[in-house]
């Protein structure tokens, strides 16, 4: 029952971080809980009365505890007689399960679609061994010369570039950002700000949005 209930409420957790942000959250979302108090007014707003029905097999679960003395008397004698037995054939065929899923899915890129093939609980599981692989690179190194000559980019190097200067003498610039959240501006990690060039410009204008 317990272990029922927690997995109700990742789905509804993942559901709901879908909705706001467009991608499937892991266990590094936690590292990121510090900014649950500014987002949760749209969070909640994205609530929906149907994640409701994924506490559906839990409620009759209890319903059938609370009102069926037979329903009671069947579950105590099968975790007396059936116990280990019983356990031990669930968990090794929901794991050959889980294994072949990741396994047969895991040179996917899109991380959406392999959360989709996956399952969500799998997904996690996948993310998490993916990310204990991972190669740390010093962030130093990583310039724009470096990721230049990784994607085998030649980039002209101009002594200006092609549109500057095209905004001299205008008193009204508009900067648009697709997928950007407001929390951001002003946000500091480690000391460090997050977006330094965007909080110099709020701080330079009138209004931001």
């Amino acid at each position: 029952m317990i272990v029922d209930l927690l997995v109700t409420a990742v789905y509804i957790a993942v559901t709901n971080f879908y909705k706001y942000f467009g991608v499937i959250p892991t266990y590094q979302a936690l590292k990121q809980v510090g900014q649950v108090s500014e987002v949760k007014g749209s969070d909640f707003s994205l609530m929906h009365a149907s994640f409701l029905f994924l506490f559906t097999d839990i409620v009759l679960f209890l319903i059938a505890i609370l009102t069926s003395h037979s329903f009671r008397k069947w579950g105590k004698a099968r975790s007396v007689r059936e116990r280990g037995v019983f356990v031990s054939i669930v968990f090794i065929l929901s794991f050959s399960l889980s294994f072949v899923g990741i396994w047969f899915n895991k040179n996917i890129i899109n991380e959406l679609k392999q959360a989709e093939v996956m399952d969500i609980l799998n997904y996690q599981v996948y993310a998490a061994v993916a990310s204990a692989q991972d190669v740390s690179v010093d962030p130093k190194v990583v310039t724009q010369e470096s990721i230049d000559q990784l994607k085998h980019v030649q980039t002209a190097r101009l002594a200006a570039p092609q549109y500057w200067g095209q905004a001299k003498g205008k008193n009204v610039i508009i900067i648009q950002m697709e997928a950007f959240q407001n929390f951001l501006i002003n946000m500091k990690l480690d000391g460090q700000e997050v977006t330094p060039n965007l909080n110099k410009l709020v701080r330079a204008t009138s209004k931001h949005a």
